[in-house]
């Protein structure tokens, strides 16, 4: 959504974080389950994703995938166009999570 549909970088003043909250808030009114999936940095998403979670109540289902770094870079390494190795250390986030609110899954 954020390159194809907006067209902006992943900083915290883009409307990326808005737009996912309306379009979870429209879902809620005419699908029983959504799923939002995606890599949502906490100091960018953590506010709107907080706040689905307290609309959901006990219906959210949160996950973290808790992967090795290295396990990354191996993930990587198996694509047809892999990430520099530079570009993936300045993404990496080390155990971003929102507090204790998702499952981590290895």
């Amino acid at each position: 959504m954020r390159l194809d549909l907006l067209h902006v970088k992943e900083r915290v003043a883009a409307p990326t974080a808005s737009l996912i909250d309306s379009l979870v808030m429209w879902g809620i009114q005419y699908y029983p389950i959504i799923i939002l999936e995606g890599i949502l940095p906490k100091k960018i998403y953590g506010p709107t994703l907080t706040k689905i979670i307290h609309e959901f109540g006990a219906g959210a289902f949160v996950y973290y995938l808790d992967i090795s770094f290295a396990q990354t870079v191996k993930n990587n390494d198996k694509k047809s166009s892999p990430f520099p190795l530079a570009t993936l250390q300045k993404w990496w986030l080390e155990e971003d999570t929102l507090g204790g609110k998702e499952r981590k899954l290895a």
